[in-house]
């Protein structure tokens, strides 16, 4: 009995260093057991990988309140395929394209999550959402992401002042009210400011209110001259609602007081005197503004509409049911098929141009009641599918990391058009040609039961030693 009990021992002690070994070739590449798999020993299979990897990506992402959100990531497929991003529910949150880099084995391509500027609606929100890639054979990778925008306190907002002037002829009085408004403390009226008033240049000659934003001050021929003038509002800090433990990741103090200043001339004379204004811009040669690089943003395509009642109903003009019905012809879609859909796209950094708008609306195949099990690539409940019926308002597409044995793969997730090979182990009882593929997770299981099976053996081995003693 002994024997048969230390032989089961062996055996598992034997499989376990075997599937080891395995799995240390299988993560660093460096042959234990070479040659043809055989009964005693497993080796990794050699495959040439086909999809995509996404690389690692924070499952928590931070973004703040009064910013537009940009965080990179990379991609990267090993055949050099045309990669191609997404991202589920687009309008607030958004995926492009924006590098690629290649070597002798590899190609990098760059992507990068942005997003429109987040207001004091999206503060304190989390959003889930989950990143494709997908090259052109089909094959993809994801990875869920949690976006949390951090609410922050706004600065004050002051109203540009301009240039002013008091004419002693005309009258003995400088008054002006500051205009101030601020997302967390209202306006000028609200009570939530303090204001100050300083002398750039020239003597010291008035003050501000100090509470209202109010200048009121009695002028005299002994303050003719020029000045320059600066005035601030501080908010009062009214407490955040929500204040994010990680406030400091959007700056310094942006949980607390804020300050805004606008700096101004102010012209005391005899006579009147007409003063242009610092703001009007004046005149001289163009040169032209700033270059504005536009950066767009489109949410997802609507539910596909059938473009013949559409046009009949008015819904579509008729320039662009032409341009629809013509790519239907070209791609030999009946009447009963053609449609179209329409999205809404938005410039992010308002540059006020268009020169590089994506299109708003296309043509789609027409499905009267669409699905995730309809085999078309389509639009529903709110999102579009990534590939045909998976992804967005689908279950998540195929990858080489969703713990399913699919798309082609010798086991799970490893094998086929993954980057992983599988380890590969043939039964000492099965004298035949079948071998078992095995991934990384499933090994680590193994292993774990192995180690339990073989504690399970020592502890009956001594449980009946124990029995015998009593006995005798």
């Amino acid at each position: 009995m002994k024997r048969s009990v230390y032989l089961v021992v062996f055996l598992f002690i034997l499989f376990s260093f075997n599937a080891k070994a395995g799995l240390i070739e299988h993560f660093t590449g460096k042959s234990i057991f070479t040659g043809k798999a055989t009964n005693q020993h497993t080796n990794v299979s050699i495959t040439i990988s086909g999809a995509p990897v996404l690389s690692s990506i924070d499952n928590l992402i931070l973004a703040c309140e009064s910013t537009s959100l940009s965080y990179l990531f990379n991609a990267s497929d090993n055949l050099g395929e045309l990669l191609t991003f997404s991202i589920t529910s687009p309008g607030i949150f958004f995926v492009r394209n924006v590098s690629i880099a290649s070597n002798a084995s590899t190609v990098t391509y760059g992507g990068e999550t942005y997003s429109i500027v987040l207001t004091k609606s999206h503060a304190g929100n989390n959003y889930s959402r989950t990143i494709s890639v997908s090259d052109i054979s089909s094959l993809t990778d994801s990875k869920s992401i949690n976006i949390t925008v951090i609410e922050v306190n706004n600065a004050p907002v002051m109203a540009t002042i301009g240039d002013k002037s008091v004419s002693l002829n005309e009258l003995n009085s400088f008054y002006y009210k500051l205009n101030v408004s601020d997302t967390e403390d209202g306006n000028q009226d609200s009570g939530n400011f303090s204001f100050n008033l300083s002398f750039i240049s020239g003597n010291v000659i008035f003050g501000i209110n100090s509470s209202t934003g109010i200048i009121n001050a009695t002028i005299t021929s002994a303050q003719i001259g020029d000045y320059i003038l600066r005035v601030c509002a501080t908010d009062l800090g009214i407490p955040l609602a929500r204040r994010h433990t990680n406030i400091s990741y959007c700056g310094l103090g942006d949980g607390g007081n804020k300050t805004e200043c606008e700096n101004f001339n102010l012209e005391i004379s005899e006579e009147a005197t007409q003063t242009q204004s610092s703001t009007s811009g004046g005149g001289g040669a163009g040169g032209g503004g700033a270059y504005c690089q536009e950066k767009w943003g489109c949410g997802s395509w609507e539910i596909c509409q059938h473009a013949q009642t559409s046009l009949e109903k008015g819904i579509l003009n008729g320039d662009n049911f032409r341009i629809i019905s013509d790519y239907c012809k070209s791609n030999k879609l009946a009447e009963k098929l053609c449609g179209y859909q329409r999205r809404e796209c938005i410039e992010i950094n308002v540059c006020k141009t268009q020169n590089s708008k994506p299109q708003e609306i296309q043509a789609c195949y027409y499905s009267e009641n669409p699905t995730c099990i309809d085999g078309v690539k389509n639009c529903h409940d709110n999102d579009c599918e990534f590939l045909v019926d998976c992804g967005g308002p689908c279950n998540n597409c195929a990858t080489c990391n969703d713990a399913i044995q699919n798309q082609f793969e010798e086991g799970v997730d490893c094998g086929g058009p993954c980057p992983s090979g599988c380890i590969s182990f043939s039964s000492p009882f099965d004298r035949g040609d079948k071998n078992i593929y095995l991934g990384g997770k499933q090994i680590l299981y193994l292993l774990i039961a192995g180690i339990f099976a073989v504690l399970f053996i020592i502890l009956g081995i001594k449980l009946v030693k124990v029995l015998k003693l009593r006995r005798s």
